[in-house]
């Protein structure tokens, strides 16, 4: 019975383990990540991470990590859900600096004004208010009439 037992939990470290058997919150933040990079699988990740955030929330360090990595996996869906999850770092994890600096910056990209219209590459910036009456050739250059005189 006893070498029944042993090859059953060989086969299991061999053939890889379930979800279900994750020791701690990092084991379950490595399939997290291997369910986002490797198999592609977003929802399945966003899960993950939660469940990270919640059965290990004194491991702050590691709560931090896997909201980044919720809003990223919801960014990557087009979720609005993004936003929640790196405002919570800012509020609730300001002793984690560094996840503390990647929620800012990607707060400020999802909640900068709707000025610049990015599609296909393409990017349009309004640079001047006043009519032109001709534009280069190589599309550097404006031509425009400063007053009425001339």
């Amino acid at each position: 019975m006893r070498i029944k037992t042993v090859f059953f939990a060989a086969s299991l470290a061999v053939f890889g383990a379930t979800p279900a058997l994750a020791q701690n919150g990092h084991d379950l933040f490595q399939q997290a990540l291997v369910q986002e990079q490797a198999e592609g699988n977003l929802r399945s990740a966003i899960v993950l991470y939660t469940r990270v955030v919640t059965e290990f929330p004194l491991d702050r360090p590691l709560v931090a990590r896997a909201l980044v990595q919720i809003g990223r996996a919801h960014e990557t869906l087009g979720s609005t859900e993004a936003q929640r999850a790196y405002q919570r770092i800012v509020s609730d994890y300001p002793d984690q600096r560094e996840q503390v600096v990647v929620a800012r910056s990607r707060l400020a990209v999802l909640t900068r004004p709707a000025t610049v219209v990015e599609a296909s590459g393409v990017v349009v910036r309004q640079v001047w208010t006043r009519p032109a009456s001709a534009v280069s050739p190589d599309g550097r250059y404006l031509v425009f009439k400063d007053g009425e005189d001339l």
